[in-house]
């Protein structure tokens, strides 16, 4: 028996770039087959269902992209709010103290979720060519908060990656903010010792200049429950 799932979208961008957008996945003896290239160029998807019956009949390659990270952001999220959870048990337990073994996997678990906040492992849109949406981004950067140069974290590149200033805008979610503060101050902890040493930390070698200071910048202005050190 063979069936397939079709995933629509239209993709403005060059098309250079084969995405999975269009593709169709087919069951065929037990094995999945994606079929990726024969379909990643196509904008008109109208054989295949009745687009007018659908508020767009397009998607933006932005949004999907925007979709995906809020996804695993949201995803690492949970799970830091899980461990600290099972922190707070341990130290309700044993007099406030938390086992060492504990501490360490939260710690490596924050670094993992700060690498990921700060765009470490983005892949890169250098040889594409993203088309702009300016209806879309009316609405993405109507709440958008900002410093004294008018800077934002949801800024977009769109050159050779997806923001200009490279900290996620998931940073003012509810996800983040309804979080344990003890949990958001190991992340600040993190941006810290990783935004403000004069020479970027090993790993973290990719921002442009002054990016990191602009970043720092953003938070103060933007952000009311930073620790007192950022303050300065």
């Amino acid at each position: 028996m063979e069936s397939s799932v079709h995933f629509t979208n239209r993709l403005n961008a060059s098309v250079s770039m084969k995405h999975m957008g269009n593709a169709f996945a087919v069951r065929e003896n037990g094995q999945i087959k994606l079929d990726v290239v024969s379909h990643s160029e196509k904008t008109d998807l109208s054989e295949y269902f009745q687009s007018s019956k659908l508020l767009r009949a397009d998607s933006d390659v932005v949004n999907l992209m925007l979709f995906d990270h809020q996804i695993e952001l949201h995803s690492l999220l949970i799970e830091a709010r899980y461990r600290e959870r099972i922190s707070q048990y341990w130290a309700g337990k044993n007099g406030g103290n938390i086992p060492e073994s504990t501490l360490a996997d939260t710690d490596k678990f924050i670094k993992k979720l700060v690498r990921y906040m700060l765009f470490a492992d983005e892949v890169s849109l250098d040889v594409h060519t993203v088309k702009r949406n300016t209806e879309f981004e009316k609405d993405f950067f109507a709440n958008k908060r900002v410093d004294a140069d008018g800077n934002s974290l949801p800024d977009f590149d769109l050159k050779t990656r997806l923001f200009k200033n490279r900290l996620s805008y998931m940073i003012y979610s509810q996800g983040f903010e309804n979080a344990p503060q003890f949990m958001k101050d190991r992340v600040y902890k993190g941006l810290w010792d990783i935004l403000t040493p004069k020479t970027a930390p090993e790993g973290y070698d990719y921002f442009d200049e002054g990016e990191r200071e602009q970043i720092v910048s953003i938070l103060r202005a933007s952000k009311d429950d930073l620790p007192d050190y950022w303050k300065g």
